[in-house]
């Protein structure tokens, strides 16, 4: 289901910018890339097949974000803009890093709106707002977690482990943002 999704938001957001055979070709770029990827060798990171479904949720969580944020600067219905914030939020559960680069995208497509729409006021607080509000609503689900699981881990520093994974130049961070190796490209 989430790759069904993720193939049809390919195509929705680049049709904000491309004619309809090249976001054709781009929902299909994706599945055959990502999401058959499987019969490759060395397929492990697919989303059919996933290693890890939390990767997958966020990517298609953070997606839906962005497209909602477009829809709203196409000028849409306001409730694209809360779909926005909730798609937000969720990425952040799902995944943290996606939904650190969903907040950030919608950020931006916020403040461009100006440059889109002339009936929309620049306004500073509530781009904020609508970045802010799902970031803070996902900072107080994981305290919750964290407060009712306190004394669970034992002499581990989950900030550490945290920080760890938001790391670019380690791992999958630095593989999926492409500054692993980056001096070698």
């Amino acid at each position: 289901l989430a790759t069904a999704a993720m193939a049809w938001l390919c195509f929705r957001v680049s049709r904000f910018f491309l004619g309809p055979w090249a976001s054709s070709l781009c929902a299909a770029t994706y599945l055959f890339v990502l999401a058959f990827a499987h019969y490759e060798s060395l397929g492990i990171f697919t989303h059919i097949l996933p290693y890890a479904y939390p990767s997958v949720h966020g990517t298609a969580l953070s997606l839906a974000s962005v497209y909602c944020a477009m829809e709203w600067v196409r000028g849409r219905k306001r409730v694209a803009l809360v779909l926005c914030a909730g798609f937000a939020f969720l990425a952040l559960l799902a995944r943290v890093e996606m939904g650190l680069m969903a907040l950030a995208g919608a950020a931006v497509g916020l403040a461009a709106a100006r440059r889109v729409r002339e009936d929309v006021p620049y306004a500073a607080p509530s781009i904020a707002a609508w970045t802010l509000v799902p970031a803070a609503a996902a900072a107080l689900v994981y305290a919750g977690f964290w407060w009712l699981g306190r004394g669970a881990v034992k002499g581990s520093g989950l900030f550490d482990i945290w920080a760890a994974n938001l790391d670019p130049g380690r791992g999958m961070t630095g593989w999926v943002l492409g500054t692993v190796g980056l001096a070698g490209n």
